[in-house]
């Protein structure tokens, strides 16, 4: 049986840009998470940003999914789909902007 410590135990801190980056995002998300459909493109993206950055070590979390569970309370499949959704939006955003 794990305990909720040993999912947040303490890692280094982050830079201040770090920092700031992560705080953006979970106002991004916090503000999408009224209306997700209508704000989708933001608020995957920042999922994505958080996971692909690994900005929830700035928050001493070992894992992205223990960070938006208890930060901004979304289960570990919802973030990590959502996530997911970001990184191929960001993939096909750089698709398109070869193809033209």
């Amino acid at each position: 049986m794990t305990n909720k410590k040993s999912q947040t135990s303490k890692t280094p801190q982050g830079t201040k840009p770090q920092a700031d980056a992560l705080a953006n995002y979970v106002k991004t998300i916090k503000q999408c998470k009224s209306d997700e459909a209508t704000n989708f493109t933001k608020l995957a993206d920042a999922f994505y940003q958080i996971q692909e950055q690994e900005l929830y070590r700035c928050a001493n979390y070992k894992t992205e999914a223990a960070f938006f569970k208890d930060k901004l309370s979304y289960s570990r499949s919802t973030s990590l789909r959502l996530a997911k959704e970001g990184r191929l939006l960001h993939r096909l955003s750089s698709t398109e902007d070869k193809l033209v």
